[in-house]
């Protein structure tokens, strides 16, 4: 675990790996003896600078996981076969900015938002529905408080609101999730970058979420930009966030498998 935490947080923070390798490239060109090798360490790194404040490697490196699930609109409603059954909108929060100060719109990241407006938005659509708002925070300042109260603000009726136990991380809103839920199928929004792996963690127990994702990146946009050919600062969270993704999914594949194995194995055992 804690070395996940490790690769996940330098995964997340290439600023600190690029620093880093800088410094040491830096070193062997002003004091070492071989500065071939302080040219080849700085001009690596400059090189994977360009690479990744690029764009289209950002939007092509996240597009198999925001593409996976399109959104959801009415159509999704005509392929479901129990629409009594689907009665919960499970909205995952991401975070928000723990300033008094700030007005209620203002409290809750642009991401956390962007998934209530979602979330309200097929709320409206599917009749008698409740909005599960899940998330991380202290008991008296945390998202899903927030995202309760712009909720509230936005036209939702209290009793058509559930905020279940904190969670701080994916794997604990889905065993949250279970609680409240069970085996019904019911509707998930978060982001499209984070949708593959929620989904992958929600069916491991069981459950049948009916994906509807949120904050796509437009591929439209991006071939429209006149600057798209330049190094962007902006695409390094784009790309911090799918690396993430991709890491969470194959730590959750190792832990999944692993998982199976001891079952299997306890099963031998007993039989």
């Amino acid at each position: 675990m804690y070395i996940y935490d490790l690769i996940k947080y330098f995964a997340g923070n290439p600023e600190i790996l690029v620093l880093f390798f800088s410094l040491i490239g830096l070193f062997f060109l002003w004091f070492g003896k071989k500065q071939i090798i302080g040219k080849i360490i700085v001009s690596i790194v400059f090189i994977f600078i360009l690479i990744i404040s690029n764009q289209y490697f950002a939007y092509y490196w996240a597009s198999p996981l925001q593409n996976e699930y399109p959104p959801f609109t009415t159509k999704n409603l005509q392929y479901i076969k129990n629409k009594d059954c689907l009665k919960y909108i499970v909205v995952l929060g991401a975070g928000l900015k723990a300033n008094y100060y700030y007005p209620v719109t203002d409290q809750i990241t642009k991401t956390s938002l962007l998934r209530l407006v979602e979330g309200i938005r097929i709320h409206k659509l599917v009749p008698n529905s409740k909005l599960i708002f899940e998330g991380g925070g202290s008991p008296n300042f945390n998202t899903p408080l927030f995202m309760y109260r712009l909720a509230l603000i936005m036209g939702v009726k209290e009793k058509d609101i559930i905020i279940p136990v904190l969670s701080h991380t994916t794997i604990q809103n889905t065993e949250i999730s279970q609680n409240t839920v069970g085996s019904s199928p019911f509707i998930l929004v978060t982001s499209a970058i984070h949708m593959p792996r929620a989904v992958m963690l929600y069916k491991s127990l069981g459950m049948q979420p009916i994906p509807a994702p949120v904050g796509f990146n437009s591929k439209k946009m991006l071939l429209e930009n006149s600057n798209r050919f330049f190094p962007n600062s902006s695409v390094f969270s784009r790309l911090t966030a799918a690396l993430h993704e991709y890491l969470g999914i194959i730590f959750s594949s190792v832990i999944d498998n692993n998982g199976k194995k001891q079952e299997v194995n306890s099963q031998k055992k007993t039989g």
